[in-house]
C-alpha cells in the first residue's frame, strides 16, 4: 500500500498578523478590565479668584485606576453632558448648586458619576485710606464726605471675586486733649475709628479700618463776618442771618459758633444797640474767639467787631 503524501503550506505573514491582532485585542481587553474608575460621591469645590474653576479628573476620581488613561470631566446641565470636548468649568453661574459629574477615559471608554458642590469661600478685600477733616466739620458721613466734600476715599475700595458685597459701617469716637497725638498726629482735636464690613451673597466677610482725623484749628484760622445791612421791616439780627465767625475748608465755611464743634474754640458775641433815628439803628456785635490750646497773649483771645445797620 503505498501511503499518501500530504504537504502542508503556511502563509506565515497571514499567521503574523492574525497572531499580532489577537495579542492587540487580548491585551486592550486586559486593560479595560483593569481599568475601574472610581468616582467620589461628593467633592466640595471652591471658585477661584477669577470666579471660575475648572474640573479636573483628580477631583472626582478616587486614585488613579487607569495610569495611561486620557479624561474628560462633564457635568450634567438641563439634561445634556456638557462641554462636548475639554473639562467642565464652574462659574459664578454655578455657586451654591451640586451638579451630577461624570469622569470619562477616552482610551477605554470607561465612566463613572458622582457629584459636586460649587462654593465662593473668598471673602472680598477691603482697602480703607485715612481722611482728614477740619474740627469745625461736624458732619462726617461717607455720603457728605464724598458728596459735598468731594473726597474720593470717603468709601473703601472693595474687590470681589464673584458676587455683589454690602457695605457697612461702625463709628467709634475718640477726643483727644491739647497735647495729644494718634498714630504720630499732633494738632488733632479728635478721631473717628470707622470699622467697615463687607458682606458678599456667599456670606464672607472682611473687615477694615478708617481713621478720620479731625485736625484742629487756631483762633489765627477763623474769619470774622462781615457787616451787613439789615431791613427794618425784617429786623432779625441772628447770627445765622448777619453771619458768624467761621473756618475755610473744601471751598467751604464751617462756622465756629455756636459751640458745637469739635475745636478748642470758644465763640461769644455782645451786642450794642445805638439808635440813629426813629427804625434806623446800628448793632455793634464784639465777637470773641478764644482758643483753649494756646496761652493767653494779644492774639488770644481775638475780637472783632461787626456793624449790623438796620434801616427804615
Amino acid at each position: 500500500m503505498k501511503k499518501a503524501n500530504a504537504t502542508l503550506f503556511f502563509n506565515f505573514n497571514l499567521l503574523g498578523w492574525t497572531l499580532a491582532l489577537a495579542l492587540s485585542l487580548s491585551a486592550n481587553n486586559v486593560t479595560t478590565a483593569q481599568c475601574v474608575m472610581i468616582c467620589n460621591d461628593l467633592v466640595q469645590i471652591s471658585l477661584d479668584d477669577d470666579c471660575q474653576v475648572e474640573i479636573l479628573p483628580d477631583m472626582i476620581l478616587e486614585g488613579n485606576a487607569c495610569p495611561n488613561g486620557v479624561f474628560q470631566v462633564q457635568a450634567k446641565i438641563n439634561g445634556a453632558w456638557v462641554p462636548g470636548s475639554g473639562n467642565f468649568v464652574a462659574t459664578s453661574a454655578h455657586i451654591n448648586l451640586t451638579l451630577e459629574i461624570r469622569v470619562k477615559d477616552l482610551v477605554s471608554g470607561n465612566i463613572c458619576w458622582g457629584y459636586a458642590h460649587f462654593e465662593d469661600k473668598l471673602p472680598p478685600v477691603l482697602d480703607c485710606n485715612d481722611i482728614f477733616l477740619n474740627c469745625a466739620i461736624t458732619n462726617y458721613t461717607p455720603a457728605y464726605i464724598l458728596d459735598v466734600l468731594n473726597v474720593s476715599d470717603a468709601y473703601p475700595s472693595v474687590d470681589e471675586n464673584c458676587t455683589s458685597t454690602t457695605l457697612t459701617y461702625i463709628d467709634t469716637w475718640f477726643d483727644l486733649g491739647c497735647s495729644g497725638t494718634i498714630n504720630g498726629f499732633s494738632d488733632i482735636s479728635a478721631y473717628v475709628i470707622r470699622k467697615w464690613t463687607a458682606v458678599d451673597q456667599s456670606g464672607n466677610s472682611a473687615t477694615c479700618n478708617q481713621y478720620i482725623y479731625f485736625e484742629r484749628r487756631h483762633g489765627v484760622d477763623v474769619i470774622f463776618p462781615p457787616d451787613v445791612t439789615v431791613d427794618c421791616t425784617d429786623p432779625n439780627a441772628s447770627p445765622s442771618i448777619t453771619g458768624a465767625p467761621y473756618v475755610v475748608d473744601f471751598g467751604l465755611h464751617f462756622d465756629v459758633w455756636p459751640n458745637g464743634t469739635y475745636c478748642e474754640l470758644n465763640g461769644t458775641y455782645q451786642d450794642l444797640k445805638l439808635v440813629i433815628c426813629d427804625g434806623t439803628y446800628k448793632i455793634l456785635r464784639t465777637w470773641t474767639i478764644y482758643d483753649w490750646c494756646l496761652p493767653t497773649g494779644p492774639q488770644n483771645p481775638l475780637t472783632h467787631i461787626q456793624i449790623i445797620k438796620v434801616l427804615d
